[in-house]
């Protein structure tokens, strides 16, 4: 190998290790991926993953999963009757440690035997077709809330394997169960890249930044290979706190293919492997309606610094006035490839640009939506002009649209799980090949997705919508989905709940009364959240719901509703110089007086103005927080408002 591939870096967090023979030893490397490889992923977003024939009691259920999406149902009225949805696991590694994990909620789940281990999920092991032996879950309590069922699972020679889903006999009631998977014991590898942003190398020099995952060994060697024009180098790269950085050389214009490997030199063996789709622009110059995403994880449109708050919509001209004179200044509309102006032309493209027009009348940016792109999506538009394909339709829609002023950013995953990261990315990159200059934005619920969710997207999205009619409420969830999104190491955005879940509930008014919309407390509290958190992006759920499906169940809800959001993006003008700072949010500390948890931070503007935000997570929290001089009066502010809440306390001039 010859070293004249190997280049200086200046970037204090790694440096490029000049060592030809160690690469080729490392090229050699068995593969062992570790912990978090996934065996079995159901998450019942539809009928098709489950069996098409499926024991008595057990169906599908559009919207009443984890976050809106479909989940399997089982109930039983009968004590008397037994049964099982069962799944078969591929051959395993005897003696490997595996885990079976599912979601579950319950209604009315009683054993009229007194029994207390209610099941829900168990892993049996078979020989020659007959019972062996098996692991059961020990729940014991089981109600109205999502909890994660955990089951460990060591593999025995000569044993097969099944997962079942179920209730233990004597039992009676309902239990969803949500997002199954088995996998190999553990968090899972991933291998990240952080820059250059949008796919794209714009500059003269080639940097190149990407970061490992936290149950990675820190002291692993990235080996990245770059091939560009026909030509094919290697670079040996170390890191620090896994993050790995450095200058891959001259390219040409056009296609780059970059491979990372993570090698664990010292136990001989590649512990995770990544590829990546990029180009080198001939001209690196951003164009006049360009959005990029700064180093401090800051939107830049149009040259200029710029925080989306928006919110899920219509486009509807009133409901564009209504967003707009709420302070808003982005929108997503689901049906956004069917946008158009007062009339539609039949000209797909000029169509959607007349729409996107109507956006900028009313000064709002679009995140454009291609999330359902994909050939497993019902919704896909599979057919333009001569495509048939969905992804090559996404990109004859960016190229088509991809200069509007309008634009902000292409919205390219909802909620996929694990297993369809790959297919994600796919879509991301072309996207990305097409249009350098916007970047993708790709959300999730699933906490334990993250880091390896960080390859589908430039931005990634937090939505945990953790407020309902439940006797206790808590943003436990939305904490940990920041905490887990910033392991990417990727610009974030939120996604704060203003919806009730009553409307995805029923359609009985009379039930619907009995559910609940966030409180202006918990709907500030979600939001701020993200902001001490470091989110740089506010996108709430959803105008569609209190305007069109609440309307309907409960007239006057949206008039009732409505001015908590508003006074919520009034908050975050005010607050925007302190969120989009250069300048590092720092945790204050807090005496936790009562059960639940207090967060407190000092966010500080670069003008160094300071701003601090405390939050009550919890219905029963409350504490004490040492403030910084200057604050208040006081180096001592109590918050204990009863519910969820949160409380800005601004400089003294």
């Amino acid at each position: 190998m010859s070293l004249k591939f190997f280049y200086s870096v200046f970037f204090l967090s790694f440096s490029l290790v000049s060592a030809g023979g160690e690469i080729e030893e490392i090229k050699n490397y068995p593969f062992d991926p570790g912990a978090g490889k996934l065996i079995l992923s159901r998450a019942f977003e539809s009928r098709s993953e489950l069996p098409l024939a499926m024991p008595p009691g057990y169906s599908f259920v559009p919207g009443a999963g984890r976050n809106g999406t479909g989940a399997l149902l089982y109930e039983r009225t009968d004590p008397k009757q037994y049964t099982a949805l069962e799944f078969k696991i591929p051959e395993l590694s005897a003696g490997q440690t595996y885990e079976a994990v599912v979601y579950v909620r319950g209604e009315k789940v009683q054993s009229n035997a007194g029994q207390k281990l209610i099941g829900g999920i168990c892993a049996e092991y078979f020989r020659d077709g007959k019972w062996d032996s098996g692991y059961y879950h020990k729940m014991q309590q089981i109600d109205s809330s999502w909890r994660k069922l955990v089951l460990p699972v060591t593999v025995k020679p000569g044993r097969n394997i099944v997962v079942k889903l179920y209730l233990r006999r004597t039992f009676t009631g309902k239990i969803w169960f949500d997002d199954l998977v088995f996998q190999t014991a553990g968090s899972a590898n991933s291998i990240v890249l952080n820059e250059p942003r949008m796919s794209a190398f714009t500059g003269d020099t080639a940097d190149i930044e990407l970061s490992t995952a936290p149950s990675m060994a820190e002291t692993a060697k990235l080996l990245v290979t770059v091939e560009n024009a026909g030509k094919k180098r290697d670079f040996l790269l170390t890191g620090k706190n896994r993050v790995y950085r450095g200058s891959v050389g001259k390219l040409e214009p056009g296609p780059v293919n970059v491979t990372a490997i993570a090698a664990d030199t010292g136990k001989r063996k590649i512990l995770w492997k990544e590829s990546f789709r990029m180009n080198k622009l001939a001209d690196g110059r951003a164009p006049d309606n360009a959005c990029i995403i700064d180093r401090h994880h800051r939107t830049v449109s149009g040259g200029r610094l710029f925080m989306p708050v928006g919110i899920y919509g219509f486009a509807g001209e009133e409901d564009l006035k209504t967003i707009s004179e709420a302070g808003f200044n982005t929108l997503i509309v689901y049906n956004s490839i069917g946008l158009a102006g007062a009339e539609k032309t039949g000209d797909r493209i000029a169509d959607i640009r007349a729409g996107l027009d109507r956006f900028t009348a009313h000064g709002l940016k679009c995140i454009f939506l291609l999330k359902d792109q994909y050939s497993h999506k019902k919704a896909a538009l599979k057919h333009f002009g001569s495509l048939n394909d969905p992804t090559a339709v996404a990109v004859e829609i960016v190229k088509g649209i991809k200069d509007h002023p309008a634009l902000l950013c292409w919205y390219v995953n909802d909620e996929e799980q694990r297993a369809k990261v790959p297919v994600v990315k796919h879509l991301r990159e072309a996207v990305n090949a097409a249009d350098p200059w916007h970047p993708t934005w790709s959300l999730t619920y699933r906490n334990g997705d993250f880091p390896y969710y960080g390859i589908s997207g430039d931005i990634m999205g937090v939505d945990q919508y953790m407020i309902d009619r439940k006797k206790e409420q808590s943003l436990g969830a939305v904490i940990d989905g920041m905490e887990c999104a910033n392991t990417t190491r990727q610009p974030v955005w939120i996604v704060p709940q203003s919806f009730c879940w009553g409307v995805y509930q029923t359609k009985d008014p009379a039930v619907f009364a009995q559910s609940r919309f966030p409180t202006a407390g918990e709907i500030r509290a979600n939001t701020l959240i993200g902001a001490v958190y470091g989110a740089k992006g506010f996108v709430f759920y959803s105008y569609f719901d209190m305007k069109n499906r609440a309307e309907k169940l409960m007239p006057g809800a949206f008039a009732r509703e409505w001015p908590k959001v508003v006074r919520t993006v009034a908050l975050l003008k005010q607050l925007e110089p302190y969120i989009m700072s250069r300048r590092k949010i720092e945790f204050l500390p807090v005496e936790q007086t009562g059960k639940g948890v207090v967060k407190a931070a000092v966010l500080t503007a670069d003008d160094g103005r300071r701003a601090v935000i405390v939050i009550a997570a919890d219905e029963n929290a409350s504490g004490k927080v040492g403030l910084p001089d200057g604050i208040s009066g006081s180096r001592t502010f109590r918050f204990a408002p009863g519910a969820i809440d949160a409380v800005v306390l601004f400089e003294k001039e």
